[in-house]
């Protein structure tokens, strides 16, 4: 018996695309480092990243953000799947509509109750 195969995630589909196409890009790591070049290959666990004939391998759960210099897109478009890169496979995801809002009950606080307490002196009469 055979299993299935599992359809390509986006984040594979995403590397490939960069790895395949020489893209630009930048990587923020998660400690805020910034990271520039083109992806040389990935796996499951890191991404090679060379850049100025220097390689640098990112483990992906460090990352934070890839960037490409310039968009990409994964997605089919009008042109039935056609892009200047060449054919996609990924479809835009249907969106659910949005469930009505419900508001919650605001509670409203009691008016605190302000009591003014003026303080007068007298003056005693002298001499009695």
């Amino acid at each position: 018996m055979t299993a299935a195969p599992k359809p390509n995630p986006l984040q594979k589909q995403f590397l490939d695309h960069l790895l395949n196409q020489q893209v630009d890009l930048v990587l923020f790591l998660a400690s805020g480092v910034k990271l520039q070049g083109q992806v040389v290959g990935h796996d499951q666990y890191c991404i090679l990243l060379e850049h100025r004939g220097v390689q640098q391998l990112v483990y992906k759960h460090a990352l934070s953000t890839i960037m490409p210099v310039n968009p990409v897109s994964l997605w089919e478009g009008p042109t039935g799947g056609q892009s200047e890169d060449g054919p996609t496979t990924l479809r835009r995801p249907r969106l659910r509509p949005a469930a009505p809002a419900i508001a919650a009950p605001v509670r409203q606080r009691p008016e605190p109750e302000v009591v003014v307490v003026r303080r007068r002196t007298f003056k005693l009469p002298s001499g009695s």
